[in-house]
């Protein structure tokens, strides 16, 4: 009697290999399937990544943390703390948004945030998967302009641990705004969840180019 072994495509068509003709053991077709299901998963993965729903959402995300972070850098400690204590108060934050400039770009990130969660092929990811998603996209350099002489010494050291931690600052970031539960709305639809996770990032850029001097210097003092 022969023994028929069963392999899925992608597609879900199947095909039947038997012992006979192919003498492969059942550890050979597990590890066969295993093979065919990560190549299926990633082939998902690569497919949302060069989707225009997810290429909308990332670059509304990059254009409203990139306008956050411009105003915030205007801001006074003061006024960076009144805002803190305030991330709550709708009536602050319409006119935070305003003040910003980012009002119109907040409901075009909610829409494509929405639009993206709708979306049946991301669905189909797992937390894992998107966070592979998310890292693909962001883990790029991010780029500084430095000054002629003794400031545009860079310490290899330094420097790859400061785009480390920008970029796992920036996939933390669009990761909460995922989360999210906002509706799509104009006005306070200022969204106090998403100014709250644009504040932590801006915190945590902050953080990460103080830790990067910070290194800077120590490394420049062993010259």
């Amino acid at each position: 009697a022969s023994v028929s072994f069963t392999i899925s495509s992608c597609n879900s068509d199947e095909y039947n290999l038997t012992s006979e003709n192919l003498n492969m053991n059942i550890k050979k077709i597990n590890l066969v399937q295993e093979s065919l299901e990560r190549v299926c998963r990633d082939d998902l993965i690569d497919s949302v990544a060069e989707s225009d729903v997810f290429l909308d959402f990332m670059i509304e995300t990059k254009v409203v943390m990139n306008k956050f972070q411009l105003y915030t850098k205007t801001l006074a400690e003061a006024e960076l703390t009144e805002f803190k204590y305030n991330i709550n108060n709708d009536d602050y934050l319409e006119k935070f948004i305003n003040l910003a400039g980012i009002s119109n770009e907040m409901e075009k990130l909610l829409i494509e945030k929405h639009n993206l969660l709708s979306n049946a092929q991301f669905n189909k990811l797992n937390d894992l998967e998107k966070e592979k998603l998310l890292i693909h996209f962001i883990d790029g350099p991010n780029l500084m302009t430095l000054k002629n002489g003794r400031e545009s010494i860079l310490y290899s050291k330094c420097w790859e641990a400061y785009q480390a931690d920008l970029n796992h600052a920036e996939m933390k970031a669009t990761t909460g705004i995922l989360a999210c539960s906002c509706l799509i709305v104009s006005g306070p639809g200022a969204c106090a969840c998403v100014l709250a996770v644009l504040d932590k990032l801006d915190d945590d850029k902050r953080a990460a180019k103080r830790d990067f001097e910070e290194c800077q210097e120590r490394e420049g003092g062993k010259q």
